[in-house]
């Protein structure tokens, strides 16, 4: 692997974490997240260092915006089912 087959890869693994209109099932984020890993395995073993923690610290980024989104999606807080007396604090 050359420099620019490493930049290519670079890119894009990139835009594939960028890319919201495809890719966006639960499924097909394990895919994505999988193949943006064996770019970084690649990236690697071609001893293109640079490159490969760029596109690392783009999927550890793109992973925190997923929880982010996953956690905003509307779910709602867990209803308070304990009793009136274990609510209360003891006097």
């Amino acid at each position: 692997m050359d420099f620019y087959e490493a930049n290519s890869k670079l890119r894009f693994g990139i835009a594939l974490l960028k890319d919201e209109g495809t890719w966006n099932l639960s499924h097909t984020r394990f895919n994505k997240v999988a193949v943006v890993e064996d770019l970084i395995c690649q990236l690697e073993n071609g001893r293109f260092w640079w490159q490969s923690e760029r596109l690392r610290n783009q999927l550890n980024l793109w992973k925190q915006n997923q929880k982010v989104l996953s956690h905003a999606g509307g779910l709602q807080p867990k209803a308070d089912t304990s009793s009136g007396e274990e609510r209360r604090a003891p006097s």
